[in-house]
């Protein structure tokens, strides 16, 4: 059985422990933790006095982006594509001269003030996720930049997701001319041109008159 030092009330790194919690699968006591970042977590006692254990794995992540965001910014700096990308939002919200800006500030969309303020802290958050060739995106359309609402995807996924893009409901489904056209092989010029002849969207994408005209 181990044997119980009460670690109630002391802090380890950026963890205050609170409470004991139950002992793990192996009978080793665990205790409670509340981070400084606001989480919670539950921590093998050893761990905790060997300090080997010192937040709930925020310390980890933000010495990383410390340390991506100086090596970005040394070697890349305003000529790499995410600075130019950082550079586009700001332009969107914020700048009423900008020729997109009413689908965006002029919408309402805002900037989390901390991206606003700093590239580096953009960078930070955002750089792990990035690759080549993919574009900035918000998940809700008519929510705003923020790190919850943000995520990197191709072109291709972006221009699903222009508001102005055509959304088509058959079967059931609700979906894009061009993802209309990938799930039934047909080409998106196809789909646009019957329905400018005044085909129902049920002819459009019916399957038979796919084959009919294969």
């Amino acid at each position: 059985m181990a044997t119980k030092i009460d670690l109630q009330g002391l802090r380890f790194g950026r963890l205050l422990v609170s409470d004991q919690a139950t002992n793990d699968n192996q009978g080793k006591i665990q205790w409670s933790c509340l981070c400084d970042c606001g989480n919670t977590k539950v921590v093998r006692a050893k761990f905790l006095r060997n300090r080997d254990t010192q937040s709930c794995g925020c310390l980890h992540k933000d010495i990383a982006r410390r340390i991506a965001s100086k090596n970005f910014t040394k070697h890349y700096k305003s000529n790499h594509p995410i600075y130019r990308i950082w550079i586009g939002m700001k332009q969107r919200c914020l700048n009423p001269k900008s020729s997109v800006y009413k689908y965006y500030g002029g919408r309402g969309i805002k900037i989390y003030s901390s991206w606003i303020n700093s590239f580096t802290v953009f960078l930070g958050d955002m750089l792990s996720s990035w690759k080549p060739g993919l574009s900035l995106d918000r998940i809700d359309v008519n929510g705003n930049y923020e790190l919850s609402n943000c995520r990197w995807i191709t072109q291709k996924e972006q221009a699903n997701n222009r508001t102005s893009n055509r959304r088509l409901a058959y079967n059931n489904e609700t979906h894009t001319i061009s993802e209309w056209s990938d799930k039934l092989s047909i080409k998106s010029n196809t789909i646009i041109s019957r329905l400018n002849m005044g085909w129902s969207v049920e002819r459009t994408l019916s399957k038979k008159i796919c084959e009919l005209n294969e």
